[in-house]
């Protein structure tokens, strides 16, 4: 039971990809901008430990858009890297609940394209990393 009990700890702490939020705005005929936000909702960074980033053990968050037949990829590149995601194991201090400080997101990352594509087509983002997971969403532009 001690060394299961051990492993399932271990599980639970494990970076884990969270899709915070998939929108699409019109920005001008036929042309749309798509903002992805994922974090990384487990306990540690999605790297686990800063030797992996040193020894270049592990890979970025990757995020990838595929768009259907009759869209084109107007701004931004259909696969980009967006770093590695701090977990919450990240530490904050009494002053930042307060407000006294900015508490930035690094557990947070952004990415956007500029689609041209009819109004009703859907576009699919998948957003992975080899230690936190895949995530999936898709969005029809409206």
């Amino acid at each position: 039971a001690p060394p299961a009990r051990w492993q399932i700890s271990c599980a639970l702490s494990s970076p884990l990809l969270r899709l915070r939020s998939l929108d699409a705005t019109s920005v001008g005929a036929r042309a749309w901008r798509v903002r992805a936000v994922v974090e990384n909702d487990g306990w540690l960074p999605t790297n686990v430990t800063e030797k992996a980033v040193e020894k270049k053990a592990v890979r970025p968050v990757e995020a990838e858009i595929v768009l259907p037949s009759g869209a084109r990829l107007a701004a931004g590149e259909p696969r980009q890297e967006l770093g590695q995601l701090a977990g919450r194991s990240r530490a904050t201090t009494m002053i930042a609940d307060f407000g006294w400080m900015e508490d930035s997101t690094p557990d947070r990352a952004k990415v956007d394209w500029v689609v041209e594509a009819d109004a009703g087509t859907t576009v699919q983002i998948t957003i992975r990393h080899p230690r936190a997971g895949v995530v999936r969403g898709e969005i029809t532009l409206q």
